[in-house]
């Protein structure tokens, strides 16, 4: 993925030309861990702990084509299986049968098409001996990149600076820089398939930069008040790399990250493991 250049890196490189010439900036180590937590506001009642899963069925959203979920639902059939859980098939919605006694006679209507996704997966999973259906709400990244990883730190030479979080960093009145990625964001809800009760609110995001190839390491430069801190070096890998291109004598900069593909792939992994954990032990 590539995301076009931002002004706080044109300022960044401008902090650095600046420091190098005017020998008065401070350098500063900073290290990045390469995994975070996914975030997680889950609500999970304790009555699904009790009912013990044995069956679970696994739907998209609501008026969606099963077809365009269908990478996140094997992943999330895949993480069911890995502990025990026996997954139905959500296609199986497709061969719904209402039933109804007409003069002593059953009529039968194929597709059931007045009924909700949801109402047509209660009448299957039930049929199935499903205990719940896991539906999707939503499993998608942001169009932009977010602010996502914060360090703060002094002004004092050779000082490193140190992860906080979000609200640390707003307040912190002195030096301080932040990371930016794509984010991950996935909601869905869990259903008794016995009273139709829903016995968990699911909430997971996660970030692409919690999910760094490794450890990331780098020298951070402070120029002085009012001037953003810039990134002097990269030993482990680039964060960030610069490419600029001249069109009809017009220089454009767009900045591209090599990591970024298999840290959405790890991310999405990683919010189906939560997610389910949360399901299955919580």
């Amino acid at each position: 993925m590539n995301l076009y250049l931002s002004n706080r890196f044109r300022s960044a490189i401008a902090v650095l030309l600046a420091g190098m010439a005017g020998g008065c900036a401070t350098v500063h180590p900073l290290r990045m861990t390469a995994e975070k937590a996914p975030y997680s506001s889950s609500v999970v009642s304790p009555k699904l702990a009790e009912k013990k899963l044995k069956k679970i069925m696994v739907i998209p959203p609501s008026g969606t084509v099963r077809g365009a979920f269908e990478t996140q639902l094997v992943l999330f059939e895949k993480e069911f299986l890995k502990r025990g859980i026996t997954v139905i098939a959500g296609a199986i919605t497709g061969r719904v049968v209402l039933e109804s006694g007409i003069g002593g006679q059953e009529k039968r209507e194929e597709g059931a098409q007045g009924l909700s996704d949801m109402e047509r997966a209660l009448v299957m999973a039930e049929k199935t001996g499903a205990d719940a259906i896991l539906q999707i709400g939503n499993f998608s990244w942001s169009s932009d990149s977010k602010e996502s990883r914060f360090f703060t730190g002094t002004a004092e030479g050779n000082t490193p600076f140190a992860e906080t979080d979000q609200k640390t960093y707003k307040s912190w009145p002195g030096p301080k820089y932040y990371f930016a990625s794509p984010e991950l964001s996935f909601i869905g809800r869990v259903v008794d398939v016995s009273n139709g009760e829903v016995v968990a609110s699911l909430d997971v995001r996660m970030p692409a930069n919690f999910s760094l190839p490794r450890d990331y390491e780098a020298q951070l430069v402070i120029q002085g008040p009012g001037i953003p801190p810039a990134i002097q070096s990269e030993p482990a890998f680039q964060y960030t790399t610069i490419e600029w291109t001249n069109t009809a004598g017009v220089w454009q900069s767009r900045s591209s990250s090599t990591w970024l593909k298999d840290a959405m792939e790890q991310a999405e992994a990683r919010v189906i493991e939560t997610a389910v954990r949360q399901v299955t032990t919580e």
